[in-house]
């Protein structure tokens, strides 16, 4: 996994997204909007990336996201 914590990204986020096959973005809002500015990025990779998002206005709980991963990577 990956923390993002500011931005504009930097190379190594660059060398993540393009390391992995998939990369899930999770994101505690409907708008998708880290997935969008890492799209815009690392435009030759925007398919690669999955937007993970959910806000009710609470904290994602960890359970949250791996069902909500695993659900995804199902689909595939």
């Amino acid at each position: 996994y990956l923390r993002l914590r500011a931005l504009p990204i930097t190379d190594s986020v660059k060398t993540f997204i393009q390391t992995h096959d998939h990369v899930y973005v999770v994101e505690n809002n409907f708008d998708g909007q880290m997935r969008k500015i890492l799209q815009t990025e690392v435009p030759e990779r925007a398919a690669q990336l999955i937007q993970v998002a959910h806000c009710d206005g609470l904290p994602l709980s960890s359970e949250w996201v791996g069902s909500r991963i695993l659900s995804k990577e199902q689909e595939r």
